[in-house]
């Protein structure tokens, strides 16, 4: 089987296995292994005017990735928890009958501690 990688505008615009039969496109002819490579991750290859190579901010790209990916899970929990502290708000129930502790200064022991892991992540 024959794999494409599609440059248009002297950038990659995707990858396929049929030639893109479309005006100022080039189909560059890879191995398999980078088409798979492609294909599960499209940031990891540049067109450099004559050939497909890896890019050299892959890495700083993914990295940043990563981050944006912790730091939107992160924020979502925040919004799971505000809505639970509202409840507390106004149930006002005891947590912890030993150590008086409240759901809302539970909660609000979790929120600190999320809000430091996304303030290390900045």
């Amino acid at each position: 089987m024959t794999y494409y990688i599609y440059i248009e505008n002297e950038k990659i615009n995707g990858a396929g296995q049929a030639q893109l039969q479309k005006e100022n496109c080039q189909n560059i002819e890879i191995t398999q292994d980078i088409y798979n490579s492609y294909i599960n991750d499209p940031n990891k290859y540049i067109w450099n005017n004559t050939q497909i190579t890896e890019n050299p901010e892959y890495e700083n790209i993914s990295h940043e990735k990563e981050v944006q990916e912790a730091k939107a899970k992160i924020l979502e929990e925040l919004e799971i928890l505000d809505k639970k502290r509202i409840r507390a708000i106004c149930e006002n129930e005891i947590k912890d009958s030993q150590t008086n502790q409240t759901w809302l200064d539970f909660y609000n022991n979790q929120v600190q501690e999320l809000r430091a892991k996304l303030n290390s992540l900045s």
